[in-house]
């Protein structure tokens, strides 16, 4: 992938091809579209693209970053502004239940490129270190939010964070599967229930 320190038209060729690939993807799939497809639809030949990506699953990985980037400053925004009478479910359930236009479409590709992944052991592989280091991130950034607010996780964070993540992604599905259901209305109705069991007020906190 790019090295750090790379230069602004480098970063501006990135990007286009970043923002194609989304078009691309979305409206393709993973496996369909060629390495040449994206190129045409970002304006550039096969040489802008390999100048940046060893291959269309690192582009797919760069993708995943920028996404895993937004989400994650959704929600360290979120924790900043928390104080102790902040209710941490509700600001975790309003961070799932905020989508965008790309959101599903980012649903559908990630679901294939899983279907890749578990058949492909370097992608499977690569797959599991980014979910790994996602979690990780969005672990820390609920561990601050729930200290900021006075609760406790009832278990360890890092199973917090991948029920979370699992849970976003069904949702997800049946948002895109059930006629009427609005973007952010199912994780409204079902994400505070489920972290109920899951975090609590910290009693000595409290006390």
């Amino acid at each position: 992938m790019a090295p750090n320190g790379i230069t602004k038209r480098r970063r501006e060729t990135l990007a286009r091809l970043l923002d194609a690939a989304e078009e691309v993807f979305a409206e393709r799939g993973f496996g369909a579209p060629s390495i040449e497809d994206i190129c045409a639809a970002a304006g550039y030949t096969r040489g802008a693209f390999y100048s940046n990506f060893a291959s269309k699953d690192e582009l797919f990985f760069a993708l995943f970053a920028r996404q895993s980037k937004q989400m994650q400053e959704r929600l360290a925004v979120a924790v900043e502004s928390a104080t102790s009478r902040t209710d941490p479910i509700a600001v975790i359930t309003e961070v799932m239940a905020q989508h965008d236009v790309w959101q599903g479409k980012w649903f559908l590709l990630t679901t294939e490129f899983t279907l890749y992944a578990v058949r492909n052991r370097a992608a499977g592989a690569q797959l599991a270190r980014r979910d790994a280091e996602l979690r990780e991130t969005l672990a820390s950034l609920m561990s601050a939010l729930l200290e900021r607010s006075g609760w406790v996780a009832a278990i360890p964070i890092e199973d917090v964070a991948r029920v979370l993540m699992a849970l976003s992604d069904g949702l997800s599905s049946q948002s895109l599967t059930e006629t009427g259901a609005c973007g952010g209305e199912l994780e409204r109705r079902v994400v505070p229930a489920a972290l109920v069991g899951l975090v609590r007020p910290d009693a000595v906190h409290f006390d």
